[in-house]
Formats: structure tokens, C-alpha cells, sequence
């Protein structure tokens, strides 16, 4: 693998739909992963909802988020300015330690004593932790990706004549301390828990759709104050009653033929 893999920006084309519970969270502590993709450029809103701020993807020329961003005259200080926010992800496996539960198949942090599954709460004292061996993305900054990643694999690339930063196993750490970010990564050469990146290529997700993807009818809800539960909440009901209007029309074809 070439000494511009971590090159910004690129572009992916990958092709299923990203699930924003597949987003690997620095905050969370140290992971382990292997890189799969080169980074691509994302863009988010994150907006207030239901109490909180969440990330939603930027439609580009379809966003309604941006439309009206570009009719306001002092971002700074109106309060309808919703910032859109660039950063850069990769598709990588997370090879951090977990314990899955062996019930119900919920992925609970390594040193779980219990199932966070309330529905389940099977104790776990005695399941062994493991990699989690899935396809999901890391985002990051600038710094993150152009500052720290692509500096190691220059580093590495100085000393070993053919590498494929893709076969390496990178536990990555992200410290913060008066107001700055910084992060240390530290790459495991000969790590027996490495996977054969290509295994994964199929699981790719589409680094264009990093945040939660609505149409743009359901983006402007929920930018003019809508709750997102309650949209998604409707969205649902729609679904369940197309579902059963199917079914009575399938009911009515059989009894055709009775």
C-alpha cells in the first residue's frame, strides 16, 4: 500500500448506508483497528433535537440546512446559523477488546461484569474478552489524519521497504487537556489478532452518509425545531401501514384463487 494512504481529501466508492451507531468514539477511550479505505472529507449539521445536538448529513445542493445559511447575513450571532462541520473518515476494523454477550449478542465494553442489555443483564464475569472483528468508521480532524496518521506511515515507510499500512493492527488514544486535542498511536507489527483486510471489503460503508441521512422535507423538521423521535416515530407508523395495506391486498389476490 502506497505512502499516500492517508492523503487528503480522496474520495470512496462504497455502497451500502452507514448507521451512525457503526461511528467509533475517541472520547470512549483507546481503540484498536485496521484501516480499510483511505480517509474521504464528511460534512455534518449537528443540530439541537429531543434536548441534544446530533449529527445529521449535509445534503450538499439538496440541503436545506445550507440554503438557508446562505441567506444569513451575521452568522456569528443569529441563531437560525447552523454550522456545517468538516472532518475526514475512514472504513477501518475495530479490533478493540470487547465482551460480546453470549444470550443476546449485545457488544458490552472488555471489563463488563454484566450485559448492558436491560433485557437481558446476563452476567458476563466469565465471557472472555475478544476483538470485535466489525467493519465501522473513525472520523476524525485534520490533525488526526494529516498530522498523526499520515506522519507514522511516513515513519514507517522509512524503515520497512514494502509495508501495507492496511495489515497493521493501530490502537489510537486521544488525550485533551486545555482545550487541545492530541493523539498518540501506537502500531503493532506483529500482532497475531491481525486480520486479512480484504475479508472485509464487502462490509464497506458509505463515508458520505457518516451522519443520521434524512430527505430534505424531514431535514428541514427537524433544522426549524422539529423532534427527530417523533419524525422517525411517524416514519415508522407510515411503514407499518403500507405494511399492512400489502397484506390485506395479498389477501385479497388469494381468495381470487379459492
Amino acid at each position: 500500500m502506497g505512502n499516500n494512504f492517508f492523503d487528503l481529501p480522496t474520495r470512496a466508492n462504497n455502497r451500502n448506508r452507514t448507521n451512525v451507531r457503526d461511528y467509533i468514539n475517541l472520547k470512549d477511550g483507546p481503540v484498536t483497528v485496521q484501516f480499510l479505505t483511505s480517509p474521504v472529507e464528511t460534512y455534518t449539521h449537528w443540530i439541537a433535537t429531543d434536548g441534544t445536538r446530533m449529527p445529521f448529513t449535509c445534503l450538499g445542493e439538496n440541503c436545506p440546512v445550507c440554503r438557508r445559511n446562505a441567506k444569513i447575513e451575521d452568522p456569528d450571532h443569529d441563531p437560525d446559523y447552523i454550522e456545517r462541520t468538516r472532518k475526514y473518515a475512514s472504513n477501518v476494523v475495530d479490533l478493540t477488546k470487547v465482551k460480546k454477550c453470549p444470550e443476546c449478542g449485545t457488544i458490552n465494553a472488555r471489563n463488563a461484569t454484566k450485559c448492558q442489555n436491560d433485557e437481558c443483564n446476563k452476567i458476563l464475569i466469565e465471557v472472555e474478552a475478544e476483538p470485535m472483528n466489525m467493519v465501522r468508521y473513525l472520523e476524525g480532524t485534520w490533525t488526526l489524519y494529516e498530522g498523526n496518521l499520515k506522519g507514522l506511515l511516513t515513519q514507517l515507510a522509512s524503515t520497512f521497504d514494502e509495508l501495507d499500512i492496511r495489515t497493521i493492527p493501530l490502537t489510537i488514544a486521544q488525550h485533551r487537556q486545555n482545550k487541545t486535542t492530541t493523539y498518540t498511536i501506537l502500531p503493532d507489527m506483529n500482532a497475531d489478532y491481525a486480520v486479512d483486510p480484504d475479508d472485509y471489503m464487502d462490509q464497506l460503508h458509505d463515508l458520505s452518509q457518516t451522519g443520521i441521512t434524512l430527505e430534505p422535507d424531514e431535514l428541514t423538521i427537524v433544522m426549524n425545531g422539529g423532534s427527530f423521535k417523533d419524525l422517525m416515530a411517524a416514519k415508522r407508523e407510515q411503514r407499518e401501514e403500507k405494511s399492512g395495506e400489502s397484506q390485506t391486498m395479498q389477501e385479497k389476490v388469494a381468495n381470487i384463487f379459492d
